[in-house]
């Protein structure tokens, strides 16, 4: 019995973790539900003891990662970037120009926060250069986020999994990793991601340019319920026909309060027939003026403008029905359409589930808009919110960099760094504690939290060790090189399918279990994981910031492994060869 216990344990860890990267992978279930109940299975089945249940709440990554997102907050509201703006219109005289300053800017900024931020932080800017320029959303966006992710390799507060590297660091050596530590692989790993990105993205998304008129919705579909208006040019036509001269999806067809079943190729419209219609919201705008399509929503079809908000990751709307949106309901705003990457559509507009990145398009009066926003942590897209319209401040920024400074030259720990930074905002009224708190992305926190005792546990039950010798076994005794391409790689193929904070998390024990083996510096094998978790260009559900750019700018599934696939291979073997020259 003793002997087959460890084994047991160690089959145990292993699968209990292949249980929830399934259930993160399939997004169908809240991913702190997911990291509580692996905790919560991981404690019945004896491998996490209760007293490290909540031991990941302490711990100072966590920590770390909560001053950061409420700093964000406050540099968010100052509009620092303002300046920058008016710069890269001033100066850059073309399109690849732009997209070099945008992406260069957005890399750097990045690298002093979390990678969601970043971008938070540089959508609005997107969202200007391309309404002065004529530029589209869709050349712009996808660089931008590929540049957050580079940026965030760079320092030790530019991605979740930095921090959580440095704290493995530290309990391995006793000394956490400086500030910019990172910066001795990410630094030119994101120089030649950047040169790779501005060279081949834009020639994979193309040379259009946005017909819509300047700062509206550019070229976004929806998905809404449209009425057939008396003499329009539907009624009598059958729904394939429709679908291939107007190039528009159609769906549910409901007539006289009743959903109409029959073969697709046998429905026949009438006029007032409700439609649930996916298509471009231009053509579609194109239609209702000239008479052949009406929204389906009466109370709110008065012509006014719609209001694009992005579901961020942190939202409480996300998993949940329109027809459950009560945070909207209560003051009158209506949820007229959804912008959605989910190809399965089924029922009617209120039947449709929300996921990170949708975009909403709402009705109803500005301010109401604007607080119900807030209070369910989406951002809004047009017209421009409320928040990015306060005085620009500088007094903020300077805090911040302070708190960088003492950080970068280990005057302090980097927790309290921060700490301090956020007490200096509160004493200058430059924080409101207790909106920001409730703004955080606790999601992400939670699942943070708890996701490490079981990162320790695949430590604790030996699974580390057997999979470091598995894998070492297959390596020679003396390539510790080999063990760092190891690293990056699998890193790489993992990330696409977990966030970068929980592949991080499992493989550092691995990583460790490794340098032991090699008789390595752990550091080089702990920064081919920050990096290898960072590289994230391939799916738009591998990292947040591509979801969101896919849900702003509508690009395809294949538009990611197109665009993503060179930087990915000049991201990684830039980085093989900075981790192995400076630390091997």
């Amino acid at each position: 019995m003793q002997a087959t216990a460890p084994a047991f344990d160690q089959v145990a860890i292993v699968g209990l973790l292949a249980a929830m990267f399934v259930a993160f992978a399939t997004e169908r279930f809240r991913m702190e539900l997911v990291a509580i109940a692996g905790v919560a299975a991981g404690f019945l089945l004896g491998l996490v003891p209760v007293g490290d249940i909540f031991s990941g709440y302490s711990s100072s990554a966590v920590v770390t990662v909560v001053e950061v997102l409420i700093i964000v907050q406050v540099l968010g509201r100052s509009r620092v970037l303002d300046p920058a703006t008016r710069f890269i219109l001033r100066f850059a005289h073309s399109d690849i120009a732009v997209i070099v300053a945008l992406s260069a800017l957005a890399a750097f900024v990045s690298v002093f926060m979390n990678n969601i931020g970043a971008l938070a932080l540089v959508l609005p800017m997107v969202f200007q250069i391309a309404a002065s320029t004529g530029m589209s959303q869709r050349k712009l966006l996808l660089p931008v986020s590929y540049a957050t992710l580079l940026g965030g390799t760079c320092s030790l507060i530019g991605t979740p999994a930095n921090l959580i590297v440095s704290a493995a660091n530290r309990d391995f050596t006793g000394e956490p990793l400086g500030f910019f530590d990172f910066a001795y692989a990410g630094v030119p790993a994101t120089i030649m991601g950047l040169v790779i990105l501005v060279l081949w993205v834009p020639r994979i998304l193309g040379e259009e340019r946005d017909e819509a008129p300047a700062g509206e919705h550019g070229g976004r579909r929806i998905l809404a319920e449209f009425r057939i208006r008396d003499g329009s040019g539907w009624t009598g036509c059958r729904l394939p026909d429709i679908e291939s001269s107007q190039n528009l999806s159609l769906h549910t067809v409901v007539r006289d309060g009743r959903y109409l079943f029959a073969r697709r190729g046998d429905i026949v419209l009438q006029s007032g027939d409700v439609v649930l219609i996916n298509g471009e919201l231009g053509r579609i705008t194109k239609l209702i003026d000239t008479g052949a399509l009406a929204y389906a929503d009466r109370d709110h079809d008065d012509g006014t403008p719609l209001l694009e908000a992005v579901v961020m990751p942190e939202s409480t709307l996300v998993g949940s029905s329109i027809r459950t949106l009560e945070v909207f309901r209560a003051r009158g705003i209506s949820v007229v359409g959804i912008g959605t990457q989910t190809a399965r559509i089924e029922g009617r507009l209120v039947d449709q589930r929300i996921s990170i990145g949708d975009i909403l398009y709402l009705r109803g009066d500005q301010k109401d808009v604007a607080t119900a926003l807030r209070e369910a942590e989406s951002l809004q897209l047009w017209p421009s919110a409320e928040r990015w319209k306060a005085p620009p401040s500088l007094l903020s920024l300077g805090v911040f960099a302070l708190g960088v400074l003492l950080a970068a030259f280990e005057l302090v720990p980097t927790e309290m760094a921060f700490g301090l930074v956020v007490l200096v905002l509160l004493a200058m009224r430059q924080l409101n504690l207790r909106a920001a708190l409730a703004d955080i992305n606790w999601p992400i926190i939670i699942m943070l939290a708890s996701m490490m005792p079981l990162a320790a546990a695949v430590e604790t039950t030996g699974a580390a060790a057997s999979i470091a010798r598995w894998l070492a076994s297959a390596m020679p005794s003396d390539a510790p090189v080999a063990a760092v391409g190891l690293m990056l790689v699998s890193a790489f193929l993992l990330t696409p399918f977990i966030n970068n904070a929980s592949a991080a998390l499992v493989l550092i024990p691995v990583a460790v279990e490794m340098a032991r083996h090699f008789d390595c510096p752990v550091e080089a094998l702990l920064f081919a994981v920050a990096i290898g978790v960072s590289v994230d260009f391939l799916t738009p559900f591998g990292h947040h910031n591509n979801t969101i750019a896919m849900g702003i700018a509508g690009y395809r599934f294949s538009d990611f492994p197109r665009a993503g696939w060179p930087v990915s291979c000049a991201v990684l073997l830039v980085a093989f060869f900075a981790i192995t020259v400076v630390w091997l």
